[in-house]
């Protein structure tokens, strides 16, 4: 982001992300429940899938990548608590619970390459 905005003046990189937030509070206020719901399943993909193209490239170069055991292992741990929370409170949604299964798989995937491979 930094570097997206070098050279940028504060105030029009401050009304742009002001117009965004406002854009985004209107548009999740007018959304209606029936048409978010429909959204969750592509979220959940897009989620569950972002590390893929890492792990791929980490065995391919049989290196992390540079990837940080700490990052990998706090992924671990907040995807394990939405998995708790998830059985607690949303009554064990199975898209849920498949989408943090998945988020702890993958992170755990990426912190062996780490300790495997190092930084």
């Amino acid at each position: 982001m930094i570097r997206l905005f070098a050279g940028v003046a504060a105030p029009s990189v401050a009304a742009g992300a002001t117009a965004y937030c406002v854009a985004l509070a209107l548009a999740l206020r007018c959304t209606p429940l029936r048409l978010a719901k429909l959204c969750v399943p592509a979220a959940t993909a897009l989620l569950s899938t972002a590390l893929l193209p890492q792990i791929c490239r980490n065995f391919a170069a049989r290196s992390s990548g540079g990837w940080s055991g700490i990052t990998a292992s706090l992924g671990i741990v907040g995807n394990s608590l939405r998995l708790y929370t998830t059985l607690r409170l949303a009554g064990g949604d199975r898209l849920l619970l498949a989408q943090f299964g998945l988020g702890v798989s993958l992170n755990a995937i990426l912190l062996t390459q780490v300790l495997v491979w190092g930084v």
